[in-house]
């Protein structure tokens, strides 16, 4: 909202007073051509149709800084993807069997058995998620854990029917 107003009180200055002036882009497209430089689908789809709207003059765009303005406005609701990211988020300290429990999910998931995809029998041994779950958590060398932690924590979930670590 604050970039709207500075926006508009540039437009007002430059506009008005005309002792200032600024080089600067006008239209939409110019914005989202400026956006989509590196983005070569961007470039061989859609900017060849978007050019063809510049042949419209300025009255009939809406201003950057209402673009702007819609953007700071726009209410957005965040849900969680699961169960298990929601406990994980909610909890007062994210635990280490909470990166398991999830781990254990993400990795259920990829078990479809399709060409690009685990195969369902897949398993990695206790000492490999052990090694995953000490680098991915960057942890220093006194508080890394082994494949014994992670093979309590395994049986620890299995006792309470949590089904992805089977």
């Amino acid at each position: 909202m604050q970039l709207a107003e500075m926006l508009e009180r540039r437009s007002a200055l430059i506009d008005k007073s005309g002792h200032f002036h600024c080089e600067r882009m006008h239209k939409l497209t110019e914005f989202i051509d400026d956006a989509g430089e590196g983005n070569g689908h961007y470039q061989l789809y859609l900017k060849p149709e978007l050019q063809r709207l510049n042949r419209f003059d300025l009255k009939y765009w809406p201003d950057i800084a209402g673009i702007v303005r819609s953007l700071g406005m726009e209410e957005v609701e965040i849900t969680f993807a699961d169960d298990a990211t929601e406990a994980i988020i909610n909890a007062r300290r994210p635990s280490m069997t909470d990166f398991f429990r999830k781990l254990f999910d993400n990795i259920n998931e990829q078990k479809t058995g399709n060409y690009y995809s685990l195969p369902r029998m897949f398993k990695l041994s206790d000492a490999a998620l052990a090694t995953i779950f000490n680098i991915t958590r960057d942890l220093p060398p006194d508080e890394l854990i082994d494949a014994t932690y992670v093979k309590r924590t395994r049986h620890r979930l299995k006792e309470q029917g949590y089904s992805a670590v089977r």
